[in-house]
């Protein structure tokens, strides 16, 4: 196939650009590129259109961030040297390069699932954070992810179903509230029958984002994707 003639699939361009499918989806009908579905191809023409102007209008990510600490609840500037902050922070607030603010929390319990959710990511700063008016507005509600930090690969689909089952619930919370949230999964053990079940859920839209904890590219490409949300 010659360079004119290949196709690029739309969801892979989306995982390139560290982008959601729907905003790629919005990006093409700007540019007049016709599409039906994020699972639709491009042409190489039309791949490096899309690709060069995303990239060019891209600003600069913001560097500010502060992270709620777990003994005084009190946020914190973010420091050069981040070490063991998993140790001592609940939560991270940031403003994306969007100018959005953000704030990422783990374990929270969110009011329309009832259940407590690993990885939490709100439309909010940290003062709206503090006052539980995030947490409390599904609507503020960007992104809910399971983490599995198990890594004896004979517990990884056990660990792949429990996380499944979480994200099924959510799913189900929100579309019966009329509601679109992002949906992630991150393990450190990621065995050859639930890769492919993932696989089909990225493929498909049903999950927006995966990675495996044990691989440094997947990982710092989710906190990338993480970050433009």
């Amino acid at each position: 196939m010659s360079k004119q003639e290949s196709k690029h699939r739309l969801y892979d361009i989306a995982r390139e650009l560290n982008i959601s499918n729907k905003d790629l989806m919005d990006r093409l009908s700007s540019l007049d590129i016709a599409a039906k579905s994020h699972s639709s191809t491009i042409t190489e023409v039309e791949y490096i259109k899309v690709v060069s102007t995303i990239k060019k209008d891209s600003p600069k990510e913001s560097a500010s961030k502060e992270s709620l600490n777990k003994n005084t609840n009190r946020w914190e500037n973010g420091r050069e040297n981040d070490y063991d902050i998993e140790r001592m922070f609940k939560a991270m607030s940031w403003t994306n390069q969007h100018g959005k603010e953000r704030v990422l929390a783990f374990n929270l319990k969110i009011p329309l699932v009832d259940k407590n959710i690993d990885l939490c990511l709100f439309e909010s700063g940290a003062n709206e954070y503090d006052q539980k008016a995030a947490v409390s507005a599904p609507g503020k509600i960007v992104m809910l992810g399971e983490l599995k930090g198990g890594i004896d690969p004979a517990g990884a689909d056990e660990h792949w179903k429990t996380g499944n089952s979480a994200l099924n619930r959510i799913r189900d919370a929100f579309t019966k509230s009329n509601i679109k949230t992002e949906t992630s999964f991150i393990a450190a053990a990621i065995e050859k029958n639930m890769a492919g079940e993932i696989f089909e859920q990225l493929r498909t839209g049903k999950l927006s984002y995966a990675a495996n904890l044990t691989i440094g590219e997947q990982l710092t490409n989710y906190c990338n994707w993480l970050l433009q949300l």
